[in-house]
């Protein structure tokens, strides 16, 4: 009996669920890798932006925030939950500024710099709540990070 192609691809599926339980983790992998992809894609629009003499880092991130803003609280409002406006506005201000820095920073350094500043404020995020927080993480955390 000849075994069609289809067959063979329904199988690796299959075997891929069973190790990865209902593909929860396929999926959020591939989520993790696109939103890397987009922040790879600021980085760089944000360094052309530089050298063409744009300098407006707020400006940059107005239609990040305000999509942001736009899909959680649309999607609060229809899971029934109020919006916790004040919480949200002292996050929303820790963000901005943050951005607006690293934004910036593209101004007096070159995009390999900025990069790997950027990169470094997880674990550096991590060992501040680790020691201001006493928060603890697993194993799994350490890997996602590194």
């Amino acid at each position: 009996m000849h075994e069609s192609p289809h067959q063979g691809n329904s199988c690796i599926k299959r075997r891929l669920v069973r190790a990865c339980g209902d593909g929860g983790i396929v999926r959020d992998v591939c989520l993790g890798q696109l939103l890397s992809c987009l922040i790879t894609m600021t980085a760089v629009c944000s360094e052309l932006l530089v050298r063409r003499g744009f300098e407006a880092p707020s400006a940059q991130n107005t239609l990040n925030y305000f999509l942001l803003a736009l899909v959680y609280g649309a999607v609060l409002l229809k899971r029934g939950h109020s919006l916790p406006w004040p919480r949200m506005s002292l996050l929303a201000l820790a963000d901005v500024e943050a951005n607006y820095i690293i934004v910036l920073a593209y101004q007096y350094t070159s995009i390999t710099s900025v990069t790997l500043l950027d990169c470094a404020t997880i674990p550096f995020a991590m060992a501040f709540s680790h020691l201001a927080l006493g928060t603890r993480y697993k194993w799994g955390h350490y890997l996602g990070v590194s």
